[in-house]
């Protein structure tokens, strides 16, 4: 971790996506905003997944505590976005009834209201399978709005996730919007979205992939494939594979301009990657 953001540094990284619940994250992205203060912002996760993978639970005001407590030391960012809180229904290893499924969307409103309410400028996250109209509830409650594919489903079905959302926006001026965890070319060029986030970038790069929009793969010898893993990790995931991602996000800027669709920005943030 302490590699990863010595790379950053150099680059320099204009955002940092955390769990708060990691606290050799936390620790790093502190280290790393010392060194390029007020040049990144700070996303911070809740962890209720990883949480909830346990069989535990977050509450809101536990969340908001641990916030408001790490506060002070996250001055020299930029800007700092708490994601809202999600309530995830069922239990691991079960599919949920939609019964659950809606009782979870309606616990998660109330913790975005919540939060926001406490002065929390949170990112509250519309998730595949989430009633539409909720997604709209997200863009009058909030500044930043984060929408969230679901992974374990097709990218064709994404893509016609996120399509479905496109009424619901002002693309003349639409609302910034944050792709959490899918950065697949289909997705992102289906959706104007501000910003995006994914582990994919990285994970490809440990199997000698490039990651741009042709995905061209380097073919290796199975003899030499953990030899070459183990030194991509070593080096090229901590510098490399950071300037594909910001290459990246270069001809994903350039696809939507081309369109003329710019996504209006608050006055409380900058871009965010």
């Amino acid at each position: 971790m302490k590699k990863f953001f010595d790379r950053c540094s150099e680059i320099p990284v204009e955002a940092v996506l955390i769990s708060i619940l990691h606290g050799s994250e936390v620790k790093g992205a502190i280290d790393y905003a010392r060194r390029c203060p007020k040049k990144a912002d700070l996303w911070v996760d809740s962890g209720a997944f990883t949480i909830w993978q346990q069989g535990g639970h977050i509450s809101a005001k536990w969340l908001v505590k641990q916030l408001r407590s790490l506060m002070p030391y996250l001055k020299d960012f930029r800007n700092v976005f708490p994601v809202a809180l999600d309530v995830i229904p069922g239990a691991r290893g079960q599919k949920p009834s939609q019964k659950q499924i809606n009782s979870a969307v309606k616990e998660s409103v109330k913790n975005a209201e919540y939060m926001i309410a406490e002065g929390m400028n949170v990112v509250p996250v519309h998730h595949q399978g989430d009633p539409l109209e909720v997604f709209s509830q997200y863009q009058e409650i909030a500044e930043y709005v984060g929408i969230s594919p679901a992974n374990d489903q097709s990218i064709p079905s994404r893509v016609e996730y996120v399509k479905s959302l496109l009424p619901l926006i002002d693309l003349k001026n639409p609302i910034p919007c944050h792709s959490f965890g899918n950065v697949s070319p289909k997705v992102v060029q289906a959706f104007p979205f501000y910003s995006a986030d994914a582990a994919s970038w990285k994970q490809s790069i440990y199997y000698g992939q490039d990651f741009s929009l042709t995905h061209t793969k380097r073919y290796v010898r199975q003899t030499g494939f953990y030899k070459l893993k183990g030194r991509f990790q070593k080096v090229s995931v901590s510098f490399e594979s950071v300037r594909k991602c910001l290459d990246y996000q270069k001809q994903n800027d350039n696809f939507w301009s081309y369109r003329n669709v710019y996504a209006c920005e608050p006055q409380t943030f900058k871009r965010t990657l």
